[in-house]
């Protein structure tokens, strides 16, 4: 059966941490590129929030859109006894209407880790409205070698705004926004105006620059051209001493893109996952998909000097690049590099696996081991004579006849069964017409969003509500273990996009 938990929300205790986030439109140039953007506080991306292991919280966040309503999700957060606060959209709630307030209040997870909060309602948060979020604390007893940390968010950057490529994924036919133009590190990036320029690497062995029209920026007819160079930010600066060892929170706050992190001359050594320990392992670069974080240690063991950060995307023949800097300083003087301000990190060599590297994405996934010893160890993972049951999800991309949600009965038992036989096979799916809509279902079905918030039907009863597996929906039980299974399928186009999976409220 169904179930819904209420539990007090903290009775009269006192918010430990307050703040006010206040959500406008703007008009800002990360990446040299003017357009309007989501900013929190004037900011994107946001400001950090940063507290302590089980600390309470209260956000007030001042939706001060003139016409979008907005929901902020915290990302990676259990939100125990408090699952209305989760902040998605039509799940735990109804997001929040133009020019009013919401509070979220709940407690921060009970163990320190890098997270981020995001948007939650259609594109919204790949106009800006993301930020970090820190719980503080050593993740584990590799992480106390750290005697500083920086953090590092990437954003996917495109010119157009989210509501024309929200529009596009749903118009017949098809509008595909295409890959990012810019990425950006910590709200800064680099789109060339004067030459507009793209690496198009579908050869493997060399990427080659390709025409603008292959990397367009947007810019409404009635607006003149508002690419400008001169007022690019100047690239984020990581300062260090020579010596000290460092701890780089890595967060992929993008919608699209798996990205590769490298530092030029430098080793990462992995101690975090998504908020959870690993067994440290070192890597020349650290691969990270949308929604993921990592903590890795970097040591200061070179020269005095400059040293060149580079993001690069993967899995995607559009590749994308971007720079930052990380700046030495003597351990003795606190002196720099004096010709530190004329250095480019885009001339500077780093190893990094190509685009189409797959064997590199499967070495650096299975490297991954979760820290099972210490003081700061997970749970051991269940046996699986205790799994309650197993759910077999097929990702596919079909075009589905309007008016439809499924070209099939979705399979929770076995991947040929959700794969279909004959006709029934998603690549007999793929005909673009007036009458069908291109979806990425799950078990060969478009989610449904329901009319009334999924939490609040339960916890009204409401019956009318239809809240089956035949729309997505999923019954579990607290305590018991479930196997998921995911099997992507080749698209109609003939690729498999890369892409992450989370819970919410929950780790794997």
């Amino acid at each position: 059966m169904l179930f819904f938990v209420v539990l007090p929300l903290f009775g009269s205790v006192s918010a430990l941490y307050r703040t006010t986030f206040v959500i406008t439109e703007e008009f800002k140039k990360p990446d040299c590129v003017d357009r309007a953007v989501v900013a929190v506080n004037g900011q994107v991306p946001g400001p950090v929030v940063r507290v302590k292991p089980s600390e309470l919280l209260e956000i007030t966040v001042w939706n001060k859109l003139t016409s979008r309503s907005v929901s902020v999700h915290w990302h990676g957060q259990k939100q125990i006894g408090t699952p209305w606060q989760d902040g998605s959209s039509m799940h735990s709630g109804c997001p929040i209407p133009p020019k009013t307030k919401w509070v979220y209040r709940f407690r921060a997870n009970d163990k320190p880790g890098t997270y981020f909060y995001h948007g939650h309602t259609g594109g919204i948060s790949t106009s800006g409205l993301t930020g970090a979020f820190i719980i503080e604390g050593d993740v584990s007893d590799h992480a106390v070698l750290a005697t500083g940390e920086h953090t590092m968010m990437l954003m996917d950057w495109w010119h157009a705004p989210e509501e024309e490529m929200i529009a596009g994924f749903n118009a017949i036919p098809f509008r595909w926004s295409g890959d990012p133009q810019s990425i950006l590190i910590n709200g800064k990036g680099f789109f060339p105006c004067a030459v507009n320029e793209v690496y198009n690497c579908s050869e493997p062995s060399q990427c080659n620059f390709a025409p603008a029209s292959l990397r367009p920026y947007y810019r409404p007819s009635y607006i003149p051209a508002a690419c400008d160079d001169s007022s690019c930010r100047t690239l984020e600066l990581f300062h260090g001493v020579k010596g000290k060892t460092y701890l780089i929170r890595l967060i992929a706050a993008g919608a699209l893109s798996l990205y590769n992190v490298a530092i030029e001359n430098h080793t990462l050594t992995v101690v975090e996952v998504d908020g959870e320990p690993t067994q440290p392992f070192v890597t020349g670069s650290v691969d990270l998909n949308a929604g993921q974080r990592v903590g890795v240690l970097v040591t200061l063991d070179q020269t005095v000097g400059d040293y060149a950060i580079r993001v690069m995307t993967r899995a995607r023949p559009a590749v994308r690049t971007a720079h930052a800097i990380l700046r030495y300083a003597d351990p003795l003087t606190g002196a720099v590099d004096a010709t530190a301000d004329s250095f480019d990190p885009a001339g500077r060599s780093i190893s990094q696996p190509l685009w189409s590297d797959h064997n590199f994405t499967f070495n650096f996934q299975n490297s991954i081991k979760g820290l099972y010893s210490g003081a700061y160890a997970l749970p051991q993972v269940p046996s699986n004579d205790v799994v309650t049951r197993r759910f077999t999800f097929l990702t596919t991309m079909e075009w589905m006849p309007v008016g439809t949600s499924y070209n099939a009965e979705p399979s929770i038992t076995s991947v040929q069964q959700a794969r279909g036989v004959g006709s029934d096979r998603p690549e007999n799916f793929c005909t673009q017409d007036a009458n069908n809509k291109m979806r990425w279902p799950i078990g060969r079905r478009d989610f449904m969003l329901p009319s009334t918030p999924a939490l609040g039907a339960l916890y009204f009863n409401l019956s009318s509500v239809s809240l089956g597996e035949e729309n997505g929906y999923y019954e579990l039980e607290v305590g018991k273990v479930y196997d998921i299974v995911i099997q992507h399928h080749v698209q109609c186009y003939g690729s498999c996009d890369g892409h992450s999976w989370h819970l919410h409220g929950a780790h794997f």
